[in-house]
């Protein structure tokens, strides 16, 4: 038997119609591709909890409820039992078979007070098995295609909660809405609808050429400063923010220098961007909270690699869900901000970006669950441990963000 396993995490978010954040799917694994058969069951399960304790529920999904896979060996471990009831939902993969065993421990499950979803539900007789237990009943949206309003007729019913996934377009979001699903789960939600020929109002876009100027890694001091100061509303908020419990700044800062002294520059202007960009934006919270995620961990694994320019790789994790915040086409929103040619590439076509491009290419991987385009560039055991750093390290930035917001 093994004696650990690690376990690689992910998210992705699941909207309510409102497109409200009402979730997340948290996606896992444990080992690399080539050893993952060799790990006992019960040691992936007991690594699951233990990531999911070691990081926190509330690190990687703050209020939001978290859905969590689970197959079959993980179900029969009885792992899941050791999860907070009121802060997950027990996600029944489609491989799961439904044996004596299966059923009895989805029974004791639902018993304990447990929300139980089923995936990729398709009438199969195993998935028909588990219907009497489930609250949730996920549909990809994809896969069935025209089959999709007859699987809907199928499961609907009180109690039953319809989530669809795999909502690539507006289209699909307007039928499921029109057929009853209550919950999505797609690339819809993260890429804007394009619309040609939107401009951004002026003072959103000098919200953004104040973010994107930040993100120079040659900034000095004194021109930092200068930049926060022209925009009174910007220094503003961005001294309380900084002065909030989270960041820990002494009452008697009262100057953007004595804060950029106590706090470092990368510090104060990643703390401005995130303000800088919030006030362009009237998108939920979240998607700030991805961004700054993506930016971190785009800094991290550049280091990890030991490639130069991370600070570059922040900028372009940071900048690359502001389409989405806007929405508004990437090439449109560039061709009005002031970053390179380069970091442009690196948003707009990942894939043929070099370096700045492969960072962004294995954070969205990663939120993705697509492990095996991740090992050729580096290893799961590092991508996890950027994750980890970079969702504290978000939470810290959003807790202070929130602060300020609230007061």
């Amino acid at each position: 038997m093994a004696n650990s396993a690690e376990v690689f995490m992910a998210r992705q978010p699941i909207y309510d119609k409102s497109q409200g954040l009402a979730a997340y799917e948290l996606l896992y694994r444990s080992g690399t591709a080539n050893f993952a058969g060799n790990i006992a069951p019960e040691d992936s399960a007991r690594s699951l909890v233990s990531t999911l304790i070691d990081i926190g529920l509330t690190r990687l999904v703050g209020d939001s409820k978290a859905f969590i896979n689970i197959d079959e060996e993980i179900l029969l471990s009885g792992a899941a039992l050791l999860l907070p009831k009121d802060k997950v939902v027990i996600e029944i993969l489609e491989t799961v078979r439904a044996t004596p065993e299966t059923i009895e421990m989805i029974r004791r499950l639902r018993t304990a007070g447990f929300t139980i979803a089923l995936d990729d539900f398709d009438a199969d007789p195993h998935s028909k098995e588990f219907l009497p237990f489930a609250s949730i009943i996920k549909l990809d949206v994809m896969a069935l295609g025209s089959r999709l309003p007859f699987q809907v007729k199928l499961v609907q019913g009180p109690g039953v909660t319809l989530l669809a996934e795999k909502v690539e377009t507006r289209a699909e979001y307007e039928q499921c809405k029109i057929l009853g699903f209550e919950l999505f789960q797609g690339y819809f939600f993260s890429k804007p609808e394009i619309i040609k020929g939107r401009s951004i109002p002026p003072n959103r876009l000098t919200s953004l050429q104040i973010a994107a100027r930040l993100q120079d890694p040659t900034l000095t001091i004194g021109q930092l400063e200068e930049l926060i100061v022209t925009d009174l509303p910007l220094s503003h908020r961005l001294l309380k923010m900084v002065r909030s419990a989270q960041m820990g700044m002494p009452d008697h800062v009262q100057t953007i220098r004595q804060a950029v002294m106590f706090l470092g520059i990368q510090t104060v202007a990643s703390l401005a961007t995130l303000i800088a960009i919030s006030a362009s934006s009237n998108k939920p919270p979240d998607l700030l909270a991805t961004a700054l995620v993506r930016a971190k961990m785009c800094e991290l694994i550049t280091d990890s690699r030991k490639l130069p320019g991370k600070e570059r790789s922040f900028t372009v994790g940071l900048f690359s869900v502001i389409d989405a915040l806007l929405d508004t086409p990437m090439e449109d929103l560039l061709s009005q901000l002031p970053l390179d040619a380069e970091i442009n590439s690196a948003l707009t076509d990942p894939e043929s970006a070099g370096e700045l491009g492969d960072a962004l290419r294995i954070v969205l991987a990663f939120e993705q669950g697509h492990w095996d385009l991740i090992e050729p560039l580096i290893s799961l055991s590092e991508i996890n441990s950027s994750y980890q750093k970079a969702v504290t390290w978000a939470a810290d930035r959003m807790g202070a963000f929130d602060q300020q917001v609230a007061a």
